[in-house]
């Protein structure tokens, strides 16, 4: 019975040091396979497809562009957040809000500044994404305030151009400010690209049951 339980140990212990070397040669492949990707990165980048946009019934812009797919083992090396473990997905975009032929109405306001009295012509403007005010004193138009509104709807999932079409991962930005249109997007997408014994679970598990083998 001791003999018995001293193999088990050793092929315990045996079989742990096998998984030991598989995980450090796994570091290795993807320490390589980060080191390919990042230098190809910038080509994924400039192949990119082209930015696409419409406007809706609404009057609002949406702009859609094909998503880039890149593996996990790049996700540090373009996450921003320390405080996420895992990033899964990457949106940056650009945007422009333009207000053409803006026309306010000059109103007659006096200031009393130390005794003294001035006229000037003040002015309000709103309509509900631009707001600002001012006034306008001899030749001299000062802005008190302005103020830019916006609000966007981000979808991201997958589409075909015909029923039996390959499928693409696209992003959709739709800008709810009409004066608002988007000049740019660039969005990433790090799927889980683990095998199942890959994962952190089954390490601590295989690790686990060891140690209770050895234990015994």
């Amino acid at each position: 019975m001791l003999n018995l339980k001293k193999f088990n140990s050793y092929a315990i212990a045996v079989i742990l040091v096998l998984i030991i070397i598989a995980l450090l040669f796994k570091t290795c492949s993807d320490a390589r396979e980060k080191s390919e990707a990042i230098s190809s990165i910038s080509n994924l980048l400039k192949d990119n497809s082209e930015l696409q946009t419409y406007i809706d019934d609404m009057g609002r812009e949406i702009a859609k562009k094909e998503v880039i797919t890149i593996p996990q083992v790049l996700g540090d090396s373009i996450k921003e957040n320390e405080s996420l473990d895992v990033i899964e997905t990457k949106i940056i975009f650009k945007t422009l809000t333009r207000r053409d032929t803006i026309k306010v109405h000059l109103i007659d306001t006096f200031i009393v500044e130390q005794a003294d009295t001035f006229q000037v012509k003040a002015f309000q403007f709103n309509d509900g994404w631009v707001a600002f005010g001012g006034k306008v004193d001899s030749d001299t138009l000062t802005l008190d305030s302005l103020i830019v509104s916006n609000a966007y709807n981000i979808e991201m999932g997958r589409e075909r151009k015909w029923r039996f079409g390959k499928q693409k991962r696209m992003v959709y930005i739709r800008n709810e400010n009409p004066h608002t249109s988007t000049k740019d997007v660039i969005s990433f997408q790090l799927p889980d690209d683990k095998k199942w014994y890959e994962k952190d679970a089954v390490k601590y598990g295989v690790g686990g049951l060891g140690m209770f083998f050895l234990l015994r």
